[in-house]
């Protein structure tokens, strides 16, 4: 052992007296610290201190993972969600959308049709633009039919 020096340790009063209420000096307590401090087994446990402060961190990140996972999760399912309905809105939009344009040629067919007096070969040169309309709507419209129905209708 070397040569002992005074020096002055600045420490809590209170951690003082329950050194002291054990049986122990601080002038002790400070001389174990040291040894420990400039021995080999300090750097045993400064390495493990460091383990414990990185298996901490590893953990505090793995949950944070798991609940960013979470989170990632219940976004994919609400996006699925609006998806679908921005979906299920888009064709009810093009059904009313193309309900109100057949109805509009239709009225203007009916039109064109009483004009023409129920007369097929003139109510296809007559409304052409029209019956193009319809058919963009509704593929299988027959104007033969169509004409004979409107006119029993009409007639009634």
């Amino acid at each position: 052992m070397g040569k002992m020096v005074t020096s002055s340790v600045y420490v809590d009063s209170e951690k003082v007296e329950q050194i002291t209420s054990k049986g122990f000096s601080l002038s002790q307590i400070c001389q174990t610290a040291l040894k420990l401090v400039v021995s080999d087994d300090f750097e045993d446990l400064s390495v493990e201190l460091r383990l414990i402060d990185i298996t901490e961190k590893i953990t505090k990140t793995n949950r944070e993972i798991q609940e960013l996972e979470y989170d990632l999760k219940r976004k994919k399912k609400l996006m699925e969600m609006l998806i679908k309905e921005q979906n299920e809105t888009t064709t009810e939009w093009h059904k009313a959308r193309d309900t109100v344009v057949l109805a509009k040629y239709m009225r203007s067919l009916n039109q064109i049709t009483i004009a023409c007096g129920y007369d097929l070969a003139m109510v296809e040169d007559m409304a052409g633009s029209q019956l193009e309309k319809i058919r963009n709507v509704n593929p299988s419209f027959n104007l033969e039919k169509h004409i004979q129905r409107f006119k029993k209708t009409m007639s009634s």
